[in-house]
């Protein structure tokens, strides 16, 4: 049976979003397809070819793949070069169709993408093109063809849809991408990237092991408790550029050690009165060679403000997933 993975971020996370009516319809018109769902939350695209990976590993072979990774604050906050953020799209497409998989990409609209200071979206569209991958534009493309009054009337806050938006979306994407969906052409392949996004599994190392779970995606954890350290001496220097980790009611300050400097991430926000992933990506000059990860739990309570639910007083406790590294 066909598999086709929807991979994006929080539009995709969301069952109220546009993934919701996607399956209804897909079930009508393609019974034959078999969907899986990864939707990652407000994370960054560095963090999508080790999704795919583990989505592959436990779901796969996909033969179709919607990337929905063009509405990342990445956009926002990146000091990527383009030609940085172009070896990045590489690893993305190239992850999916080395597989076996067909590509497409999905974007949407986002209203505080203004001042984006990279056009990551008009890069996504032209790898994509070039390769021959569709590409489904319900962001400026959408507002071209219908206006921008008319976009912003599908959204509740600056990027998430009230239910007629997901549903206008799941539509849009279906009909797009029909022919694609029936395809049985193999996908050109992109050359792959100078440096591939690895991930490294953490739960291995630490004393005892978690699991999250999220639509079809479904990982290991270390757990770490309140004031314990996660050591890992790695058996040669890897090039790490992040770690992802849990954000939830439980977690909190983060003291993330390479060799011997110490970087603090802040697993806890305004948002933690639920469980999600969450990443951390390093400056590219911080991104060196490293032998020695360590990773502490901090056992204070994070001073942070809830924007819904009771504060869990109880003790601290970080779970940790992969540790990223270029390769």
């Amino acid at each position: 049976m066909p598999r086709l993975l929807v991979l994006g971020f929080s539009n995709t996370a969301l069952r109220a979003g546009y993934t919701g009516p996607l399956k209804t319809l897909l079930a009508e018109r393609h019974p034959e397809l078999e969907l899986f769902v990864c939707g990652l939350g407000g994370l960054s695209p560095h963090v999508v070819p080790v999704a795919f990976d583990r989505m592959q590993q436990r779901h796969g072979p996909f033969s179709h793949v919607v990337l929905e990774i063009a509405t990342s604050v990445y956009a926002r906050s990146t000091t990527d070069t383009p030609e940085q953020a172009g070896q990045l799209i590489l690893d993305c497409l190239n992850r999916a169709a080395e597989a076996g998989a067909r590509p497409a990409l999905l974007h949407l609209f986002r209203t505080d993408l203004t001042v984006a200071r990279l056009p990551f979206a008009r890069l996504l569209t032209e790898a994509a093109t070039e390769h021959g991958y569709p590409v489904v534009d319900l962001a400026e493309g959408l507002v071209q063809r219908k206006g921008e009054e008319f976009v912003r009337g599908l959204l509740r806050d600056t990027v998430h849809t009230t239910p007629e938006g997901s549903l206008f979306q799941a539509e849009e994407l279906l009909a797009a991408l029909d022919g694609w969906l029936r395809s049985t052409v193999p996908a050109t392949v992109p050359p792959r990237p100078a440096l591939r996004r690895l991930g490294l599994a953490l739960h291995l190392s630490a004393g005892r092991a978690g699991l999250f779970h999220w639509q079809d995606f479904l990982c290991e954890t270390g757990v770490i408790e309140a004031g314990e350290n996660l050591t890992l001496a790695l058996p040669e220097p890897l090039r790490v550029f992040g770690l992802t980790y849990l954000v939830g009611p439980r977690t909190g300050r983060l003291e993330f050690g390479l060799d011997e400097r110490i970087v603090p991430i802040e697993a806890f926000d305004e948002h933690a009165h639920f469980t999600r992933l969450g990443l951390r990506v390093l400056p590219p000059a911080q991104q060196g060679p490293v032998r020695r990860v360590s990773i502490r739990q901090d056992p204070a309570m994070p001073q942070v403000v809830l924007k819904r639910g009771t504060p869990d007083h109880g003790p601290r406790e970080g779970q940790v997933v992969d540790l990223l590294h270029l390769g």
